[in-house]
């Protein structure tokens, strides 16, 4: 389905109001609001259309009328849009042409640094219909018409780098391009503005700040780079670091080499920005050729690291709830029979410890217990599985759990499948830790003073905490003797 939104006229206002009427009534016969668009007229609308900060569109869906949206930049607060109504008729709602015709009108203005709306809290069809369009609830909350209504406030922040090829020409966009066009006449930028506009191999992008336009950045898009033709920032920003700060944020969109043509008075420019420079001749010129490397791409165990690091969380009382209900789901899945005992141990198996918030399992199998059945058993879409090499000797065989693409599920475990027997020394420097209060405030602590040197080194953080380990479950075990 094609949607589009068209400017609105004086002349279409009775056909939205039409529309407005069909999509209110079902609100206005539940809430009997009196401010409700239902009983609106065409006055507003045209009221609207007169006003220079508001914007009124209709909604066409393959071509056909299907219903209108009015939005303002708000009184006083530059770069801050308010939708203030967007309306489908009944039949043609249901089918993404709400959430569509927000994104449209989000590329209607170049300025805007946030976006926001409002709605009757209880209508969750427009809660999901905003939300699809990446807006997110404050939970500002306020009654209208005496408490017959209560509205929910919503709101997008837009990034201050972000494309503005669609409002290319723009007159203050304009102005800021012929800022780096050697005796560049209005006309010339124009011409340079409806490029971007119109090629489909070039953007245009903008760095805004409350509102205001600072600089702009125009490129084409090659197939393995990014080549710079206009980089300019407005005469009462500069020095503030904006330029680079556009350099930034497109090698962290297209993780592509940036190439750029300068001359002598912006090369340094492009050498504070990390560019390589070399000169040729053009023209009986000196020229610049300025090439800026693509960013290292992140390595699979960088990777992990980043999204998976060392998390410290005071003590939850859920953990031993946590691990209950783990421990059922294993005996389900395993089998009680092949199964020794299951323990709770590690930092959350101490009441009041500060510890990771991932439940670690101690699961002893039984010697007769096939493995790789075992292994099988446990779904490779829940469980990740570690160390199967070592399935013949069965030294340790770990399954991660509530490890997602992009982070921490709420409920993270750690599975050790041993011999039954073979980790009791892990459950003896947990009842020590247990039984000795001053001794688990002292690991606390050492946990404490790791976090900063290894938040994304899990196997480091590990190394680290070795030798208190070894000290304690040494003690722990004199104890038993």
């Amino acid at each position: 389905m094609n949607v589009e939104i068209i400017p609105a006229t004086i002349a279409d206002a009775d056909a939205l109001v039409g529309i407005q009427q069909q999509a209110f009534k079902r609100l206005y016969e539940i809430y009997h609001d009196e401010g409700s668009p239902f009983l609106r007229g065409a006055d507003e609308i045209i009221g609207w259309l007169e006003r220079p900060n508001w914007r009124v569109y209709k909604i066409t869906a393959d071509g056909v009328l299907c219903g209108g949206v009015s939005f303002c930049e708000r009184n006083g607060m530059p770069g801050v849009y308010y939708l203030a109504r967007i309306y489908i008729l009944p039949e043609m709602q249901s089918k993404g042409i709400a959430s569509t015709a927000v994104l449209l009108c989000e590329k209607t203005v170049a300025n805007a640094n946030l976006w926001t709306l409002d709605f009757p809290v209880e209508q969750i069809a427009n809660r999901r219909c905003y939300e699809k369009a990446g807006y997110t609830d404050t939970g500002e909350r306020w009654e209208q018409s005496n408490g017959a209504i209560t509205l929910a406030y919503m709101e997008k922040k837009i990034p201050a780098f972000r494309s503005i090829k669609n409002q290319a020409d723009n007159s203050d966009i304009i102005k800021i391009i012929s800022y780096s066009v050697y005796e560049c006449s209005p006309e010339r930028a124009a011409i340079k503005a409806k490029a971007y506009k119109n090629d489909e191999t070039q953007d245009i992008y903008a760095w805004v700040e409350n509102g205001d336009i600072l600089g702009v950045c125009g490129i084409i898009v090659h197939r393995n780079k990014i080549e710079i033709t206009n980089i300019s920032v407005s005469e009462n920003n500069r020095h503030r670091g904006i330029g680079s700060s556009m350099i930034t944020a497109l090698q962290e969109k297209y993780e592509m080499v940036i190439e750029a043509e300068t001359d002598d008075d912006a090369v340094d420019f492009y050498r504070k920005c990390g560019f390589e420079t070399n000169d040729f001749q053009k023209q009986g010129f000196r020229r610049w050729n300025c090439i800026l490397s693509a960013p290292k791409q992140e390595t699979d165990e960088e990777r992990q690291a980043r999204i998976y690091p060392i998390i410290l969380s005071e003590y939850n009382p859920a953990w031993p709830e946590w691990f209950a209900e783990e421990k059922a789901n294993l005996e389900r899945l395993i089998g009680k029979d092949n199964i020794a005992r299951i323990s709770h141990f590690g930092s959350t198996s101490v009441p009041g410890l500060l510890a990771k918030p991932t439940v670690d399992i101690l699961l002893e199998i039984k010697e007769n217990t096939d493995i790789e059945k075992l292994i099988a058993s446990l779904t490779d879409n829940e469980y990740i599985c570690l160390r199967q090499q070592t399935i013949e000797t069965l030294d340790c065989i770990m399954f991660l759990k509530g490890y997602l693409p992009d982070g921490f599920a709420e409920k993270v475990y750690h599975i050790h499948v041993v011999r039954s027997g073979d980790w009791n020394e892990r459950l003896f420097f947990r009842n020590y830790l247990i039984s000795h209060p001053e001794a688990a405030a002292e690991y606390a602590e050492l946990k404490r003073s790791l976090l900063g040197d290894f938040e994304h080194n899990r196997d480091g953080y590990t190394v680290a905490k070795g030798e208190f380990i070894r000290r304690i479950t040494k003690l722990a075990i004199e104890k038993l003797k």
